[in-house]
C-alpha cells in the first residue's frame, strides 16, 4: 500500500471543520487530511522539526514552506487561536509558494516530513 493511500485510509474519518484551513488545491487534500488528523503532540513535534529544518536551509524549497504553513495552522487549532483571518494570512503565503512551484503534489509535502524526522 502506498503511503498516500494509507494516510487517506487512516485519517479519512477524522476531520476538523475550520473554515480556511484548506488551500483548495486538490493535489494537497491527502496531506491536509493527514495534518488535521494529527494528535496535538505529534503536530507540535513535527512543527518544531520542520521549523528547525527550515532554519537550517538558506534557500528553503517551496514544499518546505508549504508544509510549514499547514503545520502552523494545525498549531493554531491546537492552541485554540485558529480563526479565518489568521488562516487567510497564512494561506496567502502558502499560495505564493505554490505559485512558484505549481508542480508540487502531496507526495512532495510528505517527503518534507520524512526529511524533517
Amino acid at each position: 500500500m502506498k503511503l498516500s493511500d494509507w494516510i487517506i485510509q487512516k485519517v479519512g474519518v477524522m476531520d476538523y471543520d475550520f473554515n480556511g484551513f484548506s488551500l483548495n488545491i486538490a493535489v494537497f487534500v491527502p496531506f491536509e487530511r493527514y495534518v488535521r488528523a494529527l494528535p496535538d503532540a505529534d503536530a507540535r513535534a513535527l512543527f518544531k522539526r520542520v521549523r528547525d529544518l527550515n532554519a537550517r536551509q538558506v534557500d528553503a524549497v517551496a514544499a518546505l514552506k508549504i508544509v510549514s504553513t499547514y503545520l502552523e495552522k494545525r498549531m493554531a487549532i491546537a492552541d485554540g487561536i485558529a480563526d479565518r483571518e489568521l488562516f487567510h494570512d497564512i494561506n496567502a503565503d502558502a499560495l505564493g509558494y505554490f505559485a512558484a512551484a505549481p508542480e508540487l503534489t502531496h507526495t512532495d509535502l510528505i517527503a518534507v516530513l520524512a526529511d524533517a524526522t
